[in-house]
């Protein structure tokens, strides 16, 4: 046999014994959340509302509201509200009634992974304003071409849930040089997407069968933070009731199987409102671990915040004047 082809023989059966060596495992992302600061974005369909009308009572239109759900918090119907502003209703023949908090009609889905992986895009939905079935805009005779604000204001319920990790030693006081784990340092914490962030958790020991913990809550994002006490999405427009809500967030952190955990909020606990200064919250837990660290260990955190938001896109339309 030629030497040439026993050589590229065997080179080929050592190419599928490696094959078939090895098994094929496809695993998922190892963090538990997509992670980012956005959670509903907001737009207008095209040519909805259009970028010019006339005035000569021909031309009707309604505006249609794009929004897509890019965070990871799902959103029910009655937790979403759509306002048309910007302009007097009667200056385009309609009423207050018909362009303010109209809802979508279907759930919002987050954004989430599959198991292999892959980023399964968030929901997408339209809200028509004023709605379908109801007398569309018609804008009213002018003396000139006029421009007018069309903004769409959303109001919408939203959260972020978060994770981190302590560090229980069996002798808090006298760490180990080879310790699975430092309870005196910063630790990484994931969030899931929205525009509230938890960020910069730090432990530290503070007893012989105590630890503390930090986390500071952000807004990062462009629109208005408000107290949420309810299931529905409540944005206040009178401004004393604007000052009472804004900025508050309800936070929530659970070390599940772990007792005696209290945090600086207004009631102590592990629950409570909290308002944010410059856009800014530190929260602060206390963890009593007596009769709890009988052996080392790595514990997860859970928080969640649950707040309202509200934010807005615009558009300029310019109503052109016919002359009879």
């Amino acid at each position: 046999m030629n030497p040439l082809k026993i050589i590229l023989a065997g080179i080929l059966l050592a190419v599928i014994l490696a094959g078939c060596g090895k098994q094929s495992t496809q695993t998922g992302s190892t963090a538990p959340f997509i992670g980012g600061t956005t959670g509903l974005v907001i737009d207008f369909e095209e040519d909805s509302p259009p970028a010019e009308v006339t005035d000569d009572g021909s031309y009707s239109f309604n505006t249609i509201v794009r929004l897509e759900n890019r965070g990871e918090y799902k959103l029910q119907p009655q937790q979403v509200r759509v306002s048309l502003e910007g302009f007097l209703p009667s200056d385009f023949s309609s009423s207050e009634g018909d362009l303010i908090d109209r809802q979508p009609s279907e759930i919002l889905e987050p954004r989430r992974r599959d198991a292999n992986g892959n980023v399964i895009d968030g929901t997408v939905t339209f809200v028509t304003i004023p709605s379908e079935g109801s007398s569309p805009l018609v804008p009213k005779k002018f003396t000139g071409n006029v421009q007018f604000p069309f903004r769409a204001n959303v109001c919408y319920k939203y959260g972020t849930t978060a994770n981190a990790r302590i560090c229980v030693l069996k002798d808090l006081l006298n760490k180990q040089s080879k310790a699975i784990c430092d309870p005196n340092t910063g630790k990484s914490v994931a969030s899931s997407s929205s525009p509230i962030q938890i960020s910069g958790f730090r432990e530290s020991v503070i007893g012989r069968d105590k630890i503390s913990f930090s986390f500071d809550v952000i807004h990062s994002g462009n629109g208005n933070v408000f107290k949420s006490d309810t299931g529905d999405a409540v944005c206040p427009r009178d401004a004393r009731e604007m000052r009472q809500s804004e900025d508050q967030v309800s936070v929530r952190v659970d070390a599940e199987g772990l007792n005696n955990l209290n945090c600086n909020f207004p009631t102590s606990g592990n629950a409570g409102f909290v308002r944010l200064i410059s856009g800014k919250r530190t929260i602060t837990c206390t963890l009593d671990l007596s009769g709890q660290h009988n052996t080392d260990y790595e514990k997860i955190i859970d928080i969640s915040a649950e707040f309202n938001y509200r934010d807005y896109k615009d558009k300029t339309v310019l109503v052109k004047h016919l002359i009879e």
